[in-house]
């Protein structure tokens, strides 16, 4: 294992602390108060004092670190909590001309714990988190035209949101930045995999694509869809007989309903879709990946990951659990 360089180091930070805004309830209506008090509470709900040492979240900026991220950062959009559970932030980093970070946060356990857990679900059974990247393309589309000429996306995914930002990284090469390591990730789920249904190996880009227009389709009007086989019959119906969720609902739940069932089914039936594991190589752009051990006190703890400190590692993809690793460890607190 070799030590992260100091440009490695800032860009770790950088991305930490992007994935907290991501967190924090931002709105490009904000003024400075209101943007400082949101990022000192981070994963908290916007009512919390930010002052209150004991907050339950703990992924939120000092009033040190979020005056400098505010100094830095425009924020250009934001996506917050819709039927899916989806939430991101779309920012433009003033102090390096030419780049926008897009970023997705992870499950959010204190705040929306049904519906990302939902998500959660989709891609341990089925390979991608869908209809969160359904709304991660919508919130894209809302981004790209207001880009400058000559900037790209840089994106930043932690858990959950792993799964979404490496799948918007393989549908959108144009407008993604794919230099190696500009797009990072901490203790991110798999990309799901697929198989190409004409067996002509074509882009993965052209079929992700494919791939979720029909789920898009099939959610909208699930009588749509032909060639449906008979052991998803009864799914189909089912589906065609609910009613339509509006993705853009903040109190709608698309977990679990007929149509997303269907969808799913659907999809992993023509695209054999399945997942892979944090850390199975696969072809598509590098991200930089960290690992993460949370800390709560002085006992670490990977099952409360979301509720504490993030720590960052330095150490390869494939790395032992986190009780394997040695005391001589160099890692960033924030």
């Amino acid at each position: 294992m070799s030590d992260l360089t100091l440009v490695q180091l800032e860009k770790a930070y950088d991305a930490a602390l992007e994935q907290i805004a991501a967190k924090s309830f931002l709105d490009p209506t904000f003024d400075e108060d209101q943007i400082l008090l949101r990022l000192q509470l981070g994963n908290n709900p916007p009512t919390f004092p930010a002052t209150d040492p004991d907050l339950p979240g703990k992924l939120r900026m000092t009033l040190g670190q979020a005056q400098t991220f505010q100094s830095r950062y425009d924020i250009i959009d934001a996506y917050q909590n819709d039927a899916t559970g989806f939430s991101a932030v779309a920012l433009r980093d003033t102090a390096n001309p030419g780049r926008v970070v897009l970023a997705v946060r992870s499950t959010e356990i204190n705040n929306d714990s049904a519906r990302d857990l939902g998500a959660d679900t989709q891609i341990f059974t089925r390979g991608f988190a869908f209809d969160q990247i359904l709304s991660a393309q919508d919130f894209l589309n809302r981004v790209r035209p207001q880009l400058q000429p000559g900037e790209k996306i840089d994106l930043v995914g932690y858990s959950l949101s792993g799964n979404i930002v490496r799948t918007l990284a393989a549908m959108y090469p144009t407008e993604v930045n794919q230099t190696s390591g500009a797009n990072v990730v901490f203790n991110a789920t798999g990309l799901g995999g697929f198989s190409d249904p004409t067996g002509q190996n074509r882009p993965r880009s052209v079929v992700m694509q494919e791939m979720m227009d029909l789920y898009r389709q099939i959610e909208a009007d699930p009588k749509s869809v032909a060639d449906v086989p008979l052991l998803l019959l009864p799914l189909q119906l089912t589906a065609v007989a609910a009613p339509s969720i509006v993705s853009t609902d903040p109190n709608g739940k698309f977990y679990p309903s007929p149509r997303n069932d269907f969808a799913e089914a659907k999809v992993q039936n023509k695209y054999t879709t399945f997942y892979n594991d944090f850390g199975t190589p696969v072809a598509g752009l590098p991200f930089a990946q960290y690992l993460g051990v949370a800390m709560s006190g002085l006992m670490p703890s990977p099952w409360r990951i979301r509720e504490v400190t993030l720590f960052l590692l330095a150490w390869p993809l494939k790395a032992s659990p986190w009780w394997k690793f040695p005391a001589s460890l160099q890692g960033l607190i924030i």
